[in-house]
């Protein structure tokens, strides 16, 4: 998440590279459906709708342990990790969550959902009429979408984004440093991403924009035309034409350098920002 990232192959196999502190760039053998990355733990949908998560925040000494890596039985058709949480969709739409429940980013609102997404203190959720719904950390007014009707969303830390029915990219929260997050770049996208203090989209031809903090170079994306893409704290990856990966931004730990190898699906996620800021 924060300094890792994972990918599914054409197989369905994961590979991950950067940090593995607690294992969370050790993923288990067996073929998955998707994939997702918090800051120190990962998990993935197996054939048969199982959640599995690894990454044992307790390993490198962090008081991090909350349970995020600790799915609850079940069939899930989707599912995203958040900082010290992670939330899945059941079979019905349902969002169930396990982990850290600080801020109440573990007590979903009933009703069901067609896609959901963990940020770091907060989760938001798309219903069928494509409502935006938020529960969790409120304190940079993260949880509290704008009525109207997106088509996706992401959750970052202290901002959540959307895209409109005409692709134009909407975002709400932001703290005082989040460098603009609310005033995203114009025009449309096919998909959006946002993790620590940016956020990244991706147009019609495949061309990624990104807006917010770019301290080390994650918001400076590559001329490259990508099929999607995926925002970590301060590095993104996306995969091209031919399933490969492309990383920029912080290479401190080797998240931003994969291996060779041909892609469907990616998770630079984990969405941390200084742990002492307020939520």
């Amino acid at each position: 998440g924060s300094s890792h990232t994972c990918a599914l192959d054409t197989e369905g196999h994961i590979t991950c590279w950067g940090s593995n502190s607690a294992g969370q760039s050790s993923p288990p053998e067996g073929v998955f459906t998707s994939i997702t990355t918090g800051i120190v733990h990962s998990c993935a949908i197996d054939e048969e709708g199982h959640a599995v998560c690894w990454g044992n925040p307790s390993l490198n000494g962090s008081s991090s342990e909350h349970g995020q890596s600790s799915p609850p039985s079940g069939s899930f058709t989707a599912i995203t990790a958040g900082s010290l949480h992670t939330c899945a969709l059941d079979q019905q739409g349902n969002a169930v969550c396990w982990g850290s429940h600080e801020y109440g980013q573990c007590s979903p609102p009933p009703g069901t959902f067609t896609s959901i997404s963990a940020g770091s203190f907060h989760t938001c959720a798309l219903t069928a009429e494509g409502q935006a719904v938020c529960w969790g950390a409120n304190g940079f007014g993260q949880s509290a979408p704008p009525i109207g009707q997106f088509t996706m969303l992401t959750a970052a830390f202290g901002h959540t984004c959307a895209l409109g029915p005409e692709g134009e990219a909407i975002c709400w929260g932001g703290c005082e440093d989040s460098f603009a997050l609310s005033v995203p770049a114009k025009g449309s996208f096919v998909e959006i991403t946002a993790s620590g203090g940016h956020a990244c989209a991706l147009d019609a031809q495949g061309q990624a924009l990104c807006w917010g903090d770019d301290f080390d170079g994650q918001c400076s994306p590559p001329d490259v035309a990508f099929t999607t893409i995926a925002a970590g704290d301060r590095h993104n990856c996306g995969l091209n034409a031919e399933g490969q990966a492309i990383c920029w931004g912080d290479d401190s730990k080797g998240q931003s350098s994969p291996p060779k190898g041909t892609f469907i699906a990616l998770s630079a996620g984990g969405t941390p920002i200084p742990p002492d800021a307020a939520h």
